[in-house]
């Protein structure tokens, strides 16, 4: 009798323990949401979560885990228009990593769908922008079109600062 008490005891603090620990793998990244809130700190900084083994109580709080690798963003052929009224049609493609994850979660609810369209409006936003100003030969060849991309880069990642992302490459 005892010993079937013991076993359950030991399998009902086995279930809690499971149910209280959580995870975040070696490229993530977490942070707890307390019935809906993001959980911060005395200074109202959210609480970050880094690789390891963690707890939380369950039913009051939700672990929310973010993939803080490099991503790449494709966005599709474009026509835009040069400083010289004709139309060039570009390809680009968007090198991106969270990097502020209470914004991030705030902008996009760590939608990753709801995340490539705004960075998509933004990159395509800001090509416009600095193509409108540059003539085909600016843009095609080698020492400005490097400056046109860097250009481009540090604008994209202002704009993008809102979305807690930030941008490595164009």
């Amino acid at each position: 009798m005892i010993g079937k008490i013991i076993g359950a005891a030991i399998a009902v603090v086995i279930v809690l323990a499971y149910l209280c620990l959580f995870t975040v793998d070696q490229t993530q990244e977490a942070i707890l949401l307390r019935l809906g809130k993001i959980r911060t700190n005395s200074q109202g900084h959210a609480i970050v979560y880094r690789p390891g083994l963690h707890f939380h109580i369950p039913i009051i709080t939700e672990v929310q885990k973010f993939d803080m690798r490099l991503r790449t963003l494709s966005i599709t052929s474009s026509r835009i228009v040069t400083v010289e009224q004709k139309d060039v049609i570009v390809d680009a493609f968007v090198k991106w990593r969270v990097n502020n994850i209470r914004t991030f979660y705030k902008s996009t609810s760590d939608n990753e769908r709801r995340a490539d369209l705004l960075l998509t409006q933004k990159v395509t936003d800001g090509l416009r922008a600095e193509f409108g100003k540059q003539t085909i030969l600016e843009l095609v060849s080698g020492k400005e079109r490097l400056q046109v991309m860097q250009t481009l880069r540090e604008n994209i990642n202002k704009v993008a600062a809102p979305l807690g992302v930030s941008i490595s490459g164009v």
